[in-house]
């Protein structure tokens, strides 16, 4: 009986082992299973966000690109520190403004004409001039007033003018005594505007001929040509009487690039 019932008891140890085992590798397999199926998501994962890296040898869209710089770059600095020696060819080699005003070197002509057909007029008679004309007259002339230096050394023949306060016709009569440009030299010593009754065809005219012959021809800043001056003398008055208060403003970026 003894032996009978020590035998029962190691079967019985027997079995909870085999048990034990048994529940030892299902809860292997269990955690195996388990482990599988959290590693395949994260192998998903890293599988896009490789995809998404940017492609090898193409640069990004934000990158450089190669060639000429920019206008208003440093690259373009040296364009406005040269004289203009040719400026009939620079002219003539712009594009149209529209397709019935042709060149550029005609219109600056044709607003010289329109001015100078004036001479016998009545003081005080109007030219002909849009201020569209008058716009890119004064965008015109600035790169040329900025490519000369601020200190102008002159040699003789040359005639000088002093002011002339919006006295076209006593501007016209100068040019019938000394020779209209370019058969003489000119250097205008300032105070154009003001006044008179017609300082818009004063400057109009002497900006033209700056235009046409600007190694010849030389306009100084005189103490009316600033802003705060010809805003009461009468500048300002006649601008917005006659066109609008933006062109005033446009003859005073002008006039802030005299010498």
């Amino acid at each position: 009986m003894e032996y009978q019932s020590q035998s029962e008891a190691a079967n019985k140890a027997i079995d909870g082992d085999s048990l034990s085992s048994m529940s030892t590798k299902a809860s292997s397999t269990t955690v195996s299973t388990s482990t599988t199926v959290v590693t395949t998501p994260s192998n998903m994962k890293i599988s896009r966000s490789r995809s998404n890296s940017p492609r090898s040898g193409s640069p990004r869209s934000g990158s450089p690109r190669s060639g000429s710089p920019r206008s208003g770059s440093p690259g373009n600095s040296n364009s406005n520190n040269t004289p203009s020696t040719n400026l009939a060819q620079t002219l003539s080699s712009n594009t149209f403004l529209n397709n019935n005003s042709g060149t550029e070197v005609d219109l600056i002509k044709s607003m010289t004409q329109r001015l100078l057909s004036l001479r016998g007029s009545p003081p005080g008679t109007q030219a002909s001039i849009s201020e569209s004309e008058i716009r890119h007259l004064t965008s015109r002339v600035r790169p040329i007033l900025l490519s000369q230096p601020m200190l102008l050394e002159l040699e003789a023949p040359l005639k000088i003018c002093g002011d002339v306060h919006g006295q076209y016709s006593d501007l016209l009569r100068l040019f019938e005594y000394g020779g209209f440009p370019p058969q003489a030299n000119y250097l205008f010593l300032g105070d154009y505007v003001d006044r008179g009754k017609q300082s818009i065809e004063v400057i109009c005219l002497l900006l033209c001929y700056k235009i046409q012959y600007p190694n010849n021809f030389f306009i100084l800043r005189g103490n009316h040509e600033a802003a705060g001056i010809n805003r009461i003398y009468g500048f300002y008055d006649e601008c917005k009487r006659r066109y609008s208060i933006k062109l005033w403003k446009n003859f005073s970026d002008v006039f802030n690039c005299l010498p």
